[in-house]
């Protein structure tokens, strides 16, 4: 009889593993934000020599690693992490963007991130993945407006 209940808790508690990492793997599997991007620069607005991001699941969000080649050949590195609440999170280096950054997931290949410099708006940026998943649109508008929108592209790598 114990036997027969322990038996029977065990495959409970391993259903309800396999649900949790099975959920987890389809929640990653699902971003199609996930993996590495490298700028194409002749597709590009940029005075950067070229921008390579790498996005990981991390909870409900993502982790993001910015690392930006300039031209002078200096290297400037930020990441942060984000949830899809649209809460602010500190961004750890120094980005172009802001010191903090808050994400929200439009739809299945659209996210939105908006920036604070200094506890005020500095700009917003939409990424939208092709629906092959080869190539990531990133488009950056200032807060004030004042400039065109930067629009790069970044391949899949």
């Amino acid at each position: 009889m114990i036997q027969a209940h322990l038996r029977k808790f065990a495959a409970t508690v391993a259903v309800g593993l396999a649900v949790i990492v099975g959920g987890s793997a389809f929640a990653a599997q699902s971003n199609s934000e996930l993996g590495t991007w490298k700028m194409d620069p002749a597709k590009s607005q940029t005075n950067n020599k070229g921008v390579t991001n790498t996005i990981e699941a991390a909870g409900e969000g993502v982790k993001v690693i910015v690392e930006v080649l300039r031209t002078d050949g200096s290297v400037t590195k930020y990441s942060y992490v984000a949830n899809f609440d649209g809460k602010y999170n500190k961004i750890d280096g120094q980005s172009a963007s802001g010191d903090e950054v808050a994400a929200i997931r439009v739809d299945a290949h659209t996210v939105r991130y908006d920036f604070k410099r200094a506890g005020k708006p500095s700009s917003s940026q939409t990424i939208v993945v092709s629906a092959d998943g080869k190539t990531r649109t990133q488009t950056l508008q200032n807060s004030d407006s004042t400039r065109p929108p930067n629009v790069q592209v970044y391949d899949k790598q």
